[in-house]
């Protein structure tokens, strides 16, 4: 959500973010000359990639990278389950 939302990232240009290319990222006017964004995304990269492990892409399952459609309904289930959680 982060990419998507601070950095302005499409879902298309999220899901072809190779792990190399991932350093890229510090180069958006969010993040860059920002030390706290900067140090956020450093973060949200290492614990993303502890937690999925990656081979080519930072975002894939099983070495299969994810697609657009499925990033983006990630992000809406996020966001409704989280809606809802605070209706309830």
């Amino acid at each position: 959500m982060f990419l998507a939302y601070h950095l302005n990232l499409t879902s298309g240009q999220i899901s072809g973010i190779t792990l190399n290319g991932a350093q890229s990222l510090y180069d958006y006017p969010p993040v860059k000359d920002h030390a706290f964004e900067q140090e956020f995304l450093t973060i949200l990269l290492q614990e993303h990639i502890s937690l999925i492990n990656p081979k080519e892409f930072l975002f894939e399952t099983k070495g299969i990278v994810s697609t657009p459609e499925y990033l983006r309904n990630r992000v809406y289930s996020l966001l409704a389950y989280y809606k809802m959680e605070s209706v309830y």
